[in-house]
């Protein structure tokens, strides 16, 4: 399957799971993950105060504000891209005051919008699995004070995943993203079934 048609199938997945997409995850196990992004998160502000500048990659349903990143109500520099219209629609339903979504790709998005930068780039919980190996190579060029990056651990993928939707480049994604501590400061974590890629002066 090429890439436009993996890309295509997994978003039609995500539109059908999207309705009761947040119930799947209301535990205690991943109510302790949230918590644990969003330390890592506040760590790589290095403290600040105030609502930064927000790209968000694959935000679906809208976690990265569900975990309170924009903890003051200010949506207006939050920007949520996400390939799965279903789940940018719950996303709004909850938060009415984004108004930077966009269905597509983070390739298409970041193509289409060359000089978007932001104080925080985000990619969580498996979404940059899904971004080209290149993509991920860029993103440091995106962010000003912290890019964390949630791949999928080797070999894991979700229970509700089959072969059509499994990007058949996902390790190489992963792979880009360990690399980047070659050039860039940062450190690598593990959290439950993710390998986490921490970006950022505050990170070392």
């Amino acid at each position: 399957m090429d890439i436009v048609n993996k890309v295509r199938a997994t978003s039609l997945m995500y539109d059908l799971l999207a309705k009761d997409y947040d119930g799947r995850y209301l535990g205690e196990k991943f109510q302790a993950e949230n918590r644990q992004v969003f330390e890592w998160i506040r760590e790589g502000r290095g403290g600040k105060i105030g609502a930064p500048r927000v790209l968000d990659l694959g935000a679906g349903t809208g976690l990265t504000l569900d975990i309170g990143v924009l903890d003051d109500g200010d949506f207006q520099d939050y920007v949520a891209v996400d390939p799965s219209a279903g789940m940018l629609e719950q996303l709004r339903m909850k938060y009415p005051e984004v108004s930077r979504v966009f269905p597509r790709t983070a390739e298409d998005f970041l193509e289409q919008n060359p000089n978007e930068i932001a104080e925080i780039v985000v990619s969580l919980f498996g979404s940059p699995s899904h971004m080209l190996p290149e993509t991920i190579t860029a993103l440091p060029g995106r962010c000003i004070e912290a890019l964390v990056l949630m791949h999928y651990a080797e070999g894991y993928f979700p229970y509700f995943y089959d072969e059509t939707v499994i990007p058949n480049w996902s390790e190489k994604s992963r792979e880009a993203a360990l690399a980047l501590l070659e050039k860039y400061p940062g450190r690598v974590e593990h959290l439950g079934t993710f390998q986490v890629v921490l970006i950022g002066e505050n990170y070392v």
